[in-house]
């Protein structure tokens, strides 16, 4: 009887090696192991080879670790240019980047790339006029909206004086002023003393702060300081009133007067 000569398993007369070792002497060979490798290059082209296959392991096992060409490289980075990553793919990338600790080289090399994707633009300060060339979306968050101003300082002071939102014309100086008249402190004390150091509005009281006393009328409007044109109010209520005066005006003249 003939055997195999391989594993000895016992054969046909016209054959020196069973089926299993004759199969097994043939992908040995180099001219099957590179047709094999074509085939499956070829699936993975297509998408019928996905990564979890046997084939797929096999085949990213045989491109592990092998450094690419120049020009292998160009041609995966146009193949793969404008197409948007799958989450699962996405996920893959992060994870195998993952505490990899990149060269000075491949920083630098990166910071270029995307300089080179961003574009640049002019822009002029509407304060004092300078211009400055910057990146879009890497606008100094001091420059404001837009990236109208190159610091701090310029947005200061262009939104200061007539162009702040709360402008009133310029009085601060005599208000702070006229405040800290004696004339204006006793008449204060005897408006807040006339109403019971309450609030008329609300009833409230301060311990250890004095209350606001407000002109229904408002100074800025030439109103007198006459006790007939003051009335004390707490912080919350005289916010609200300020708010809109004239509407309130009837109503605090009634109470001063009841």
């Amino acid at each position: 009887m003939k055997v195999c000569l391989d594993c000895g398993k016992p054969i046909s007369k016209r054959a020196s090696h069973c089926k299993q070792c004759s199969i097994r002497r043939i992908r040995e060979t180099p001219e099957f192991a590179a047709k094999r490798l074509a085939r499956l290059r070829q699936a993975a082209a297509e998408g019928r080879l996905g990564p979890q296959t046997p084939e797929g392991k096999e085949l990213a096992a045989w491109n592990r670790g092998k450094q690419l060409s120049p020009s292998h490289r160009a041609a995966i980075s146009k193949a793969l240019k404008g197409k948007p990553k799958t989450a699962e793919h996405a996920k893959h990338i992060s994870e195998a980047r993952t505490g990899v600790r990149r060269s000075p080289e491949a920083r630098e090399h990166i910071r270029a790339a995307n300089q080179a994707r961003r574009k640049q633009a002019i822009y002029t300060c509407k304060n004092c006029g300078k211009t400055w060339q910057a990146y879009q979306g890497l606008k100094h968050r001091a420059q404001g909206k837009g990236g109208s101003f190159c610091s701090v300082k310029c947005l200061t002071a262009f939104y200061s004086g007539p162009r702040h939102y709360n402008w009133k014309g310029g009085t601060t100086p005599e208000i702070l002023a006229r405040c800290g008249e004696s004339r204006w402190k006793a008449l204060a004390d005897f408006i807040r003393a006339r109403d019971g150091n309450h609030c008329r509005l609300c009833g409230r009281s301060y311990k250890k702060r004095k209350l606001p006393v407000h002109h229904i009328i408002p100074w800025i409007e030439n109103g007198p300081d006459e006790p007939w044109n003051l009335i004390s109010l707490c912080h919350r209520c005289h916010a609200k009133v300020d708010h809109d005066p004239s509407t309130w005006r009837d109503t605090l003249f009634s109470l001063i007067a009841n």
